[in-house]
């Protein structure tokens, strides 16, 4: 067999299409959860909670970025 015709009894990704699906509700999820942090933070004037709003929303950038290949 030819090194570049795939092979059929291999996977074609390491992955399964439903994971892809489910870590961008996850993304949305923390990137809402993100900004209501944020706005909650910058209106009770506490800086605890806005600083954890930042961490949320850069870990909604942040997942799918590391598990690109």
């Amino acid at each position: 067999m030819d090194a570049r015709e795939p092979a059929w009894d291999e996977p074609a990704v390491d992955r399964p299409a439903a994971s892809g699906v489910l870590l961008a509700v996850l993304c949305i999820a923390l990137m809402i959860g993100g900004f209501v942090a944020l706005m909650v933070g910058f209106d009770v004037e506490s800086g605890l909670l806005y600083a954890a709003g930042i961490v949320l929303w850069g870990l909604a950038f942040l997942i799918p970025m590391s598990r690109r290949s």
